[in-house]
């Protein structure tokens, strides 16, 4: 569960990056499966992000490590990057630079970033490809200082408006790696 490694993180001075609002029950193999997010998204990205390497059962029941230094599943992987090769430029329209998160289908945004990878393909998959057995993930430091602001509108468009210059600030475009 997410609020268990948080907990075992935090005498460490880390944390798990996203923060999702089910977090006492949600499983880490769940979250990545459905590349959770969470209220802290523009800060941390989606759990996809802070994935090295995974552990997984295949539909034919085989095991296999995915990740930088695993050279595993050719096949797989090779299907993966003619289909993104194939595909580039509408995947590159439909998930334009800065989107946060993706909601419904595979992470092929990321996958066109990282071709030769099947993290971002799992991530997000919904357990279609894949059961995740087993996670190397990156964790974060916590953050130094915390607040909350409270800010009254006049309209929801005004609202809208200050939350678009919002995420525009320097603070809000850091982004997990």
């Amino acid at each position: 569960m997410l609020d268990q490694l948080n907990l075992f993180l935090k005498p460490h001075g880390f944390r798990f990056g996203p923060d999702v609002a089910t977090s006492s029950r949600a499983t880490l193999g769940g979250m990545i499966a459905n590349d959770s997010s969470g209220s802290h998204t523009p800060v941390y990205g989606t759990t996809g992000l802070h994935v090295n390497e995974l552990e997984i059962v295949l539909a034919d029941g085989s095991v296999a490590k995915v990740g930088a230094d695993h050279d595993t599943l050719h096949r797989q992987r090779n299907a993966v990057e003619d289909l993104v090769a194939l595909n580039a430029l509408q995947i590159a329209e439909r998930f334009p630079p800065g989107l946060l998160k993706r909601w419904p289908g595979y992470g092929l945004a990321r996958a066109l970033q990282n071709p030769k990878s099947l993290l971002p393909i799992l991530a997000g998959s919904e357990g279609t490809l894949a059961a995740i057995v087993a996670a190397e993930l990156k964790i974060v430091p916590l953050p130094v200082d915390r607040g909350v602001g409270l800010i009254f509108f006049a309209s929801v468009t005004e609202a809208m408006q200050a939350t678009e210059s919002a995420a525009r600030t320097p603070a809000c475009r850091h982004r997990a790696h």
